[in-house]
């Protein structure tokens, strides 16, 4: 479902919205999710640490790119989002444990990860970089 929420964002023009806003820092309006009566809840594990991926705002909700992808998956399956925000290295065991049913926290899918979860299609490759003095 995760990978058809994608392809379905990424056909429709919200995931260009997403990367204007967010990546590009441009003052996008983003569609609006219609109204739908839930079926239950999806319960979406992250770090609130890593913006603009995930991030508290200055009323202290998570907001960000990540989470704008959970609405829509949420959407999609006819849930309600539930964010629970915790520590990044307790996110794979929350998983496994079944404290959440899915993790959208900026992570890469290594091997070692693998070994535990499954991974969506990646749709986002960040570049990481160090900077030093000249």
């Amino acid at each position: 479902q995760i990978n058809k929420t994608m392809q379905r964002i990424k056909e429709d023009g919200t995931y260009d919205k997403l990367i204007d806003k967010y990546m590009n820092n441009e003052d996008v309006e983003l569609p609006e999710i219609p109204d739908y009566t839930s079926n239950g809840t999806l319960i979406m594990g992250t770090n609130a640490e890593f913006e603009p991926f995930e991030f508290r705002d200055d009323a202290n909700n998570i907001v960000g790119f990540d989470v704008e992808i959970a609405k829509q998956i949420a959407y999609d399956m006819g849930l309600e989002l539930k964010i629970e925000d915790m520590a990044f290295d307790s996110l794979t065991m929350a998983l496994a444990s079944g404290k959440v049913d899915i993790v959208i926290a900026g992570m890469t899918a290594d091997d070692e990860r693998r070994k535990e979860v499954d991974f969506s299609e990646p749709y986002y490759n960040a570049s990481q970089v160090i900077i030093v003095r000249k």
